[in-house]
């Protein structure tokens, strides 16, 4: 995949010591007993790491509990300073019992959707994390719990939800953007959704195509759905070029852990097809070329031969979505995807024909949540011109 070869300037405000804590973050999250990545890891020691930048990124990228796992398992204690793994355990503490609790809610929920026949499936959270991984606190912590339900029952879904004391929050054309927020004070919030996209799926066969794919699990005698494998996939990579332009690690190691959990689920002359049909090739693309860089597995010949997008969306896509977007939080390209492009950006780069092109240069008032174009576009320049100005 041509989109693989990136650039390797670094800019001057980034120290070689906090590039080298970058890498050393990516080598946690690659390590899987390879005596090499402990060569490297003792290179980049050895050359100087930004220790404090490397705790920054590993909560800020939410992969803070797998380098806690695998940190001394790959240099020994003494390279460490003692606050990094101070920093790392506290985190890991406060994930486990936050994540606890989330779980424990999650199927409370789910017990009361099924008493009230609302087909749900959860998605990401602890239920993907155990699915993935094993445990429910092994992804780090969700900020939310995201509930997918048919348009049909979100009436009856909002019900239960406001008797177990959650409150609907307002924000704009939500039937536009295709779901709900609600609040509890000591839960955080839920989103219940009734599109896999938000704010721009408007893909019927995509919605009916994940809904014919779920299937039933169980778990402390409570059924619920999930996605099969392989609409998990397509989903995982359309949640995170959609929102958040494939910015955390932690959708990468997702998307890395399923394909190898899971790999004897997957025909990737089907994925294909229905990423075609779904209009979902860019976000695939994309999520399967971050996957070759951070963990140095190579795209099959075959895969390669079907997975196809044209130049243009991967010199985009290179601009957008490169390391050094992924990290650098305060970065130029960064913060136009997030203050300014975020809104469109899924569109754009999943776009096959003129009208899709079109939302993009004119989105409807609704895309933007009541927010006129000129509106969106002055006060995305004046946030991007205050990065120089600082």
């Amino acid at each position: 995949m041509t989109y693989m070869k990136r650039s390797q300037t670094i800019p001057a405000q980034y120290s070689a010591h906090m590039v080298n804590a970058e890498k050393f973050v990516v080598l946690c999250v690659q390590y899987n007993g390879d005596e090499s990545l402990r060569e490297q890891a003792m290179a980049f020691i050895a050359e100087g790491i930004d220790w404090e930048y490397f705790v920054d990124i590993s909560v800020a990228q939410k992969i803070a509990v797998m380098v806690y796992n695998v940190i001394y398992k790959i240099v020994p204690p003494e390279c460490i300073p003692c606050f990094v793994f101070d920093a790392l355990r506290n985190a890991y503490l406060y994930i486990v019992s936050k994540t606890l609790l989330k779980h424990t809610e999650t199927l409370k929920l789910l017990r009361l959707c099924a008493q009230a026949q609302v087909k749900v499936v959860p998605l990401k959270g602890t239920i993907l994390a155990k699915r993935l991984y094993g445990q429910v606190h092994l992804r780090d912590l969700s900020s939310d719990i995201d509930l997918f339900i048919e348009e049909k029952d979100k009436l009856c879904a909002r019900d239960i939800l406001a008797r177990e004391g959650y409150v609907l929050r307002l924000r704009g054309n939500d039937d536009y953007s295709g779901y709900n927020e609600f609040m509890k004070a000591g839960f955080g919030s839920i989103d219940l959704q009734w599109k896999i996209v938000e704010t721009i799926d408007c893909s019927r066969s995509r919605l009916e195509g994940f809904w014919r794919a779920v299937q039933k699990t169980e778990e402390e005698d409570i059924t619920f759905s999930v996605f099969q494998t392989e609409e998990l996939l397509l989903y995982l990579c359309a949640h995170s070029m959609s929102k958040h332009c494939f910015g955390q690690l932690r959708h990468i190691c997702d998307i890395h852990q399923l394909l190898v959990v899971e790999h004897a689920a997957i025909d990737w002359n089907r994925i294909v097809a229905k990423a075609k049909e779904w209009n979902l090739l860019t976000s695939l693309y994309c999520a399967l070329s971050m996957r070759q860089y951070f963990f140095k597995i190579s795209v099959a010949p075959e895969i390669k031969k079907v997975l196809k997008i044209s130049r243009f969306k991967i010199m985009l896509l290179k601009v957008f979505t490169d390391e050094l977007v992924f990290f650098r939080r305060q970065s130029f390209r960064r913060r136009l995807v997030d203050r300014f492009l975020g809104f469109v950006f899924f569109r754009f780069v999943e776009a096959r024909s003129l009208r899709d092109y079109f939302f993009f240069v004119f989105p409807p008032r609704e895309a933007l949540q009541s927010k006129s174009y000129l509106t969106m576009f002055w006060r995305g320049l004046g946030k991007l011109t205050s990065v120089f100005a600082r």
